[in-house]
């Protein structure tokens, strides 16, 4: 084999192969976590309104999701706060194009804003 320089007589050249590391930027997770935060996303997608025809992405909610989980967040408070924002569109928005989707509202961590039920809409002058 010609490798462009020479070796001292009585050494050998010898390939070693190096072990490829796999998944170096993607970090391992316990299986229960993962799977107790695919529960409750799921809980969380089916509460979130649907934006359709308009698009949602559903994977990186998900990923978004578990981050927030992972990073110390409440499961329980985000599907509340889904909850919540789901009466509050369903009370005041008419186009699912001015509903926020899953992933921008989990990043702006609106949530927090919707942790009380929307007060009922307000009657308008000669509504009974």
């Amino acid at each position: 084999m010609k490798t462009g320089f020479s070796l001292p007589s009585g050494v050998r050249y010898e390939t070693h192969p190096l072990p490829i590391a796999t998944n170096l930027h993607r970090p391992t997770r316990p299986t229960e976590v993962k799977d107790g935060a695919n529960d409750e996303f799921e809980t969380f997608w089916r509460t979130y309104p649907s934006r359709r025809p308009h698009p949602n992405p559903k994977k990186p909610a998900h990923l978004k999701f578990e981050a927030l989980v992972n990073r110390g967040a409440d499961p329980a408070n985000i599907i509340r706060g889904a909850q919540n924002y789901a009466a509050y569109v369903a009370a005041n928005v008419r186009d699912p194009r001015y509903i926020t989707q899953a992933l921008t509202w989990l990043n702006r961590e609106q949530w927090a804003e919707y942790q009380e039920a929307p007060d009922p809409p307000r009657l308008q002058v000669g509504m009974n």
